[in-house]
């Protein structure tokens, strides 16, 4: 009996802790600022943060994007995410707005917490390998940080967004009509120029070469010997090193611009894709 009372014990107390961290959960989600229930655009600027003429092109695109690729790519800004996790609030908010088509889990959503300093890129799974996880950090962090950290939010999510946008178009084979092209491009690692390198590998070649003739005196049979392959390598070494990596810029004309035809119709709903957390977040 005494063993029973205490397994009740336990579960009533199990109970009250859910029961408690749900209503801690909830009161954070009423502090949150309140998001309609459909979207009515591919751009709900909340916080007002985004001038007129960028809402307008990026609405534009992301509808054709949609009707050309079925992938549903929203952006969405507030104020505060209410002292939730802004990952929670972006999936929470990407399964309410049913983003996506449901057999294919195409949604995408960028979200920007303008009061927090946050920022999240959520990708549903059937765009995960498109938009991978590596990919949205590095927009997030060398597209959206530097601009945001200047308080240029319409610029940061203009420049992000179209990267985006032209990643899932370029994944699909087709082209939004008047879209800029952006995409991240590699720099070259700031340092010891090119001209010096290969002059410091030259020199150490040589000198290896002279070094190695003094060791093995002359050889009768042909092939490389250890003396001759270690250079190489170096060499080699070296010249990736100046090969172009993951430093991250953008590539492509200057912020704005583009022209485009037509009308926007608005968003025309989801079809309840599912996300599992895929793409990146942070602050700046």
């Amino acid at each position: 009996m005494e063993q029973k009372g205490r397994f009740l014990n336990k579960s009533r107390a199990g109970r009250a802790l859910v029961v408690l961290a749900a209503a801690v959960f909830t009161v954070q989600l009423g502090r949150a600022q309140e998001i309609p229930p459909k979207p009515p655009a591919h751009v709900v600027d909340l916080a007002n943060v985004v001038d007129d003429a960028t809402e307008a092109r990026l609405n534009r695109y992301l509808l054709e994007l949609e009707q050309k690729t079925g992938a549903q790519m929203l952006v969405l800004t507030v104020k505060t995410t209410g002292g939730v996790p802004i990952r929670n609030f972006s999936i929470r908010t990407a399964e309410q707005w049913k983003l996506g088509q449901a057999d294919k889990d195409n949604g995408a959503l960028i979200v920007v917490a303008v009061d927090d300093r946050k920022w999240d890129i959520d990708a549903g799974y059937g765009l995960e390998p498109v938009l991978t996880d590596l990919f949205c950090g590095r927009v997030g962090r060398e597209v959206f940080v530097p601009a945001f950290r200047q308080n240029q939010y319409s610029q940061g999510i203009w420049e992000g967004t179209l990267i985006l946008a032209n990643k899932v178009a370029s994944d699909a084979g087709v082209t939004v009509t008047g879209m800029p092209m952006r995409k991240m491009i590699s720099r070259r690692p700031q340092g010891v120029s090119s001209g010096a390198c290969l002059a410091f590998v030259f020199f150490f070649m040589l000198l290896m070469g002279v070094l190695g003739r003094r060791r093995r005196g002359y050889r009768r049979w042909g092939g490389y010997s250890d003396g001759d392959f270690l250079p190489g390598v170096i060499l080699g070494t070296m010249m990736g090193s100046g090969r172009r990596g993951w430093g991250g810029s953008l590539g492509g004309g200057s912020w704005g611009g583009g022209g485009f035809g037509g009308g926007y119709g608005g968003f025309g709903g989801g079809g309840g894709g599912s996300f599992g957390g895929g793409g990146a977040s942070g602050s700046w």
